[in-house]
């Protein structure tokens, strides 16, 4: 990504954590991403602050196709 490069939010969250698990699973597929709110969550450590998943217009649907499996895993291993 470039400064002044155009990107969208494709998911937001608030653990840090959880960010970085996106992060990573992003990167994992080639999807390039920024964290917005990232410094914040981590040193307010507040629940409520919210970390969003940016990334760059062409990579949009992937991004949100993996996210959606994402959220899938996260449901099922909650079941469990």
């Amino acid at each position: 990504m470039q400064a002044g490069e155009e990107l969208v939010v494709v998911y937001a969250v608030t653990d840090p954590i959880e960010a970085e698990i996106i992060r990573n699973t992003l990167e994992a597929a080639g999807i390039r991403c920024f964290l917005d709110g990232m410094n914040q969550a981590e040193m307010t450590a507040l629940p409520t602050m919210q970390i969003k998943v940016n990334v760059t217009p062409e990579d949009v649907d992937e991004a949100r196709e993996i996210l959606a499996d994402h959220e899938a895993n996260v449901r099922d291993n909650r079941r469990v």
